[in-house]
Parts: C-alpha cells; sequence; structure tokens
C-alpha cells in the first residue's frame, strides 16, 4: 500500500516552538496536529514528533505520513508505540574513527561531539566526521555512531552544534551542513561564500526566528583574522541567508571572539566582545543588545564561549588562552552571575586549551579540546576538567585518530 498523502492538509510551522525546518517534515507535538478526513491518525513522539495513520499493512497498525522526512512512508514499530524498527541508516563507508560506522543510529543523551577534519590526499577523498559519546552520570564518555552524512560530509569541519529535536549543524570549510543525527542524512547544505579564501566558519549556533518560530542555523564567519566579524543566518540549502555585519550590521564590536546561543534556545545569542573578556548578548533580529557579564580576566584573553540549559542552570564556560585555563560560571536567573576561575590542570599540562564545554553531568567541569605542541593532525586530547583542577584524559586522538585526522571543536547535545 503507498504511504497516505497530506495534501490538503495545511500546517504552518510557525504553530510549533522551535521547529527546524527541513524538506518534507512536519513537526508534530500533538495528535490533533495530524489530523486527516476520515483517517485515524496520531503524532509519534518517540522520533521526535511526526504524524503517522492507521494502516493495515504494518505490524503496529500504523503508518508515517510522507511528510515524516527520513521516517515518510515507513510503518511504526509495534514495540514501543512510536518508534521504527531501527531508524533509516545511511550507506556511506564505514567510519574509522570514534567507534562510528557511517550509519546514524541513536546516541542517548546527553551526549558529546567531536568534529574532526580529514586532511587526507588528495582532498577529493576527504570526509568530515562528528564522533559522538553518550555521558554517564559520572562524565564518561561511551561512543557512539559517528556522522559523517553518509560519506559526503565536507571534510574540513570547524564547528558543530546540536539542533533540538535531532539534528547535527556542520560549518565546514566549504559549506554549512544540516544532518539527522538519527538516520546519518544530510538534510541541506549551502556552500560557505568565496570558498578556498580566507572566508573561515569560527562557529555556529541555531537561533529561534521569532516570527515564524522556526530555528535557523547561524554562522560566525572570520575573513582572514582569528575572530568573527560575519554572521550568516541559513534556512535551507535554496534562500540566501541573511548575513549580518557584527561592527555595521549588529552595531556590537569590530569582530567576536566566539558566539554560543542563549539557553533554553531563544533569538539571542552571547557572544565575545572583541574576542575579550566582556561576554554580551545580541538578538541580530531585533538588533537588541544585552549586557551581561563585564569585563572579568583582566589581561588574559578569553577566545571562546559555550552555554548549556542543565535543569534550569545556564552552565557557561569561557576558555582563557592567557592562562591556558577556564572560566565558569552558572546562571540560575537572578542577574548577571559571579565568574569563577580561570581553573587550570593540576601539575601542569603540555597542551594548549582551544575549546571547552560544561559537562552537564557534573557542576563545575568541563569538557577540554587541548592541543598538543606537535606538527601531527592528530596530536590533540580531550580532557575533562574539574573545579578542583583535576585532569583526566579522555580521548587521546594520538592513538584514536589517523594521522591525518584533527579534532577542531566541541558541542554538546541535551535531552
Amino acid at each position: 500500500m503507498q504511504p497516505l498523502s497530506r495534501a490538503g492538509l495545511l500546517v504552518c510551522c510557525a504553530s510549533v516552538a522551535g521547529c527546524f525546518s527541513v524538506p518534507n517534515e512536519f513537526i508534530c507535538q500533538h495528535d490533533t496536529e495530524c489530523a486527516l478526513a476520515g483517517v485515524t491518525t496520531r503524532c509519534e513522539l518517540s522520533t521526535g514528533g511526526h504524524c503517522s495513520a492507521q494502516q493495515t499493512d504494518c505490524p503496529s497498525g500504523y503508518r508515517y505520513l510522507d511528510n515524516a522526512g527520513p521516517y515518510a512512508g515507513l510503518c511504526v514499530d509495534s514495540g514501543d508505540g512510536g518508534a521504527l524498527d531501527g531508524p533509516p541508516a545511511g550507506d556511506g563507508p564505514a567510519s574509522l574513527d570514534g567507534g562510528g560506522d557511517g550509519g546514524g543510529g541513536s546516541c542517548p543523551r546527553p551526549y558529546l561531539m567531536i568534529a574532526v577534519e580529514d586532511q587526507t590526499t588528495p582532498q577529493a577523498n576527504e570526509i568530515g566526521r562528528v564522533l559522538r559519546f553518550s555521558l554517564d552520570a559520572a562524565g564518561a564518555l561511551h561512543s557512539c555512531t559517528t556522522l559523517d552524512g553518509s560519506g559526503s560530509l565536507g571534510g574540513l569541519p570547524q564547528a558543530v552544534t546540536f539542533v533540538p529535536p535531532r539534528f547535527v549543524a556542520v560549518a565546514a570549510r566549504d559549506a554549512t551542513y544540516v544532518l539527522d543525527a538519527d538516520s546519518d542524512q544530510i538534510q541541506w547544505s549551502y556552500p560557505v561564500p568565496g570558498i578556498g579564501g580566507t572566508t573561515v566558519a569560527m562557529d555556529i549556533v541555531p537561533l529561534v526566528e521569532p516570527t515564524s518560530g522556526e530555528t535557523r542555523i547561524a554562522v560566525g564567519f572570520s575573513n582572514g583574522s582569528p575572530t568573527i566579524d560575519q554572521l550568516y543566518l541559513y534556512r535551507d540549502a535554496v534562500t540566501t541567508p541573511t548575513i549580518w555585519d557584527v561592527n555595521s550590521g549588529l552595531g556590537l564590536a569590530l569582530s567576536l571572539g566566539g558566539i554560543t546561543q542563549q539557553q533554553p534556545p531563544t533569538s539571542n545569542f552571547w557572544a565575545l566582545n572583541d574576542g575579550y573578556q566582556e561576554s554580551i548578548g545580541d538578538n541580530p533580529f531585533t538588533k537588541v543588545k544585552t549586557p551581561y557579564i563585564p569585563a572579568f580576566g583582566g589581561s588574559d584573553q578569553i577566545t571562546t564561549i559555550y552555554e548549556l540549559d542543565v535543569s534550569g542552570v545556564r552552565r557557561t564556560v569561557w576558555v582563557d588562552s592567557t592562562a591556558n585555563g577556564l572560566f565558569h560560571a552558572d546562571d540560575s536567573g537572578g542577574g548577571a552571575p559571579t565568574v569563577l576561575g580561570p581553573t587550570k590542570c593540576t601539575g601542569g599540562v603540555t597542551c594548549t586549551f582551544r575549546h571547552a564545554v560544561p559537562d552537564p553531568t557534573t557542576d563545575g567541569a568541563s569538557f577540554v579540546l587541548c592541543a598538543e605542541p606537535s606538527s601531527t593532525f592528530n596530536d590533540a586530547k580531550v580532557e575533562r576538567l574539574t573545579s578542583t583542577g583535576a585532569c583526566t584524559v579522555l580521548y587521546d586522538g594520538k592513538s584514536a585518530l589517523d594521522v591525518d585526522k584533527r579534532m577542531t571543536h566541541l558541542a554538546v547535545a541535551m535531552p
């Protein structure tokens, strides 16, 4: 039997707060949003919110509608009332790094993501990767399948972020990609301006468009400097992105040291003003600035910023490149929080802190991407740094990755 059609059913994505628009996909929250005349329908929340309709040829009695994205036309699994017998898998080559198989698949959240460049020669053979590790209550890493767009992800990922309900966005040197993390299929991609030139992605965050409620992908680009001077806002593969100059267009600073989405997910982002100590909020849609955390760290240079919402508390972590340590703060909504740090690894480390994200399992702990002073691409490590300065190597690129692979950026996917 052919999958039922959604023809004639008009549903606006704006009715679902923060819904993410991908080709031929509608995200539901309630059974009533899936209504079809003369057919019993329901919203399958276990796959992120997809509509299904009663069908006698499926063991469960329900089949996904043809606007269910990667699940379109498939039978709903009968075992748990909404999940497939394994989500649709990609057909890309086996991943050699991080225990992944290139086929997507579920990864229990929260999970840590690591963007990995591929410097293979010739360039045509490069395949970028996003390693994924589920976190247990103690912050230990448990390998999940690696994402590589079924072998089609650009070879030089610079930044990665999670986009609810299940997407992963990657800013690479050639394009910005959006992947379905369950199926490892590329939903869309958009070329980077001036591929091969000086325009390089520095950071990537999801932002909620305030009028439609849809989630967009914002990428901070550098044009020859080590900081962000332009912000590109992407909707899909065909719509020209909105471009904001961070100085003349947003009225912030000459450049930004890093950006992170304000949590819980909103239209605002936090940024490092001029790449140094002040953290400032901005809504690029309304051009409204919000002072947040005044300058801290003295003469130390603060180079990255990342925020998570953990049970209603915003946890933020910054890399202090001068001290080679981390600042961190908890914000429960009572005003600008106290910034603590810099915290450094006790006993000293030989590697240089490049990027960091909070560990959602333990207050004050963070995951740090730390590069060794070596000439090899795979010299970096991922370490866990606690508030007391205890450092533990969790993933060593030297032993886990090929010599032509390089870790570039971290991110966390929250439940």
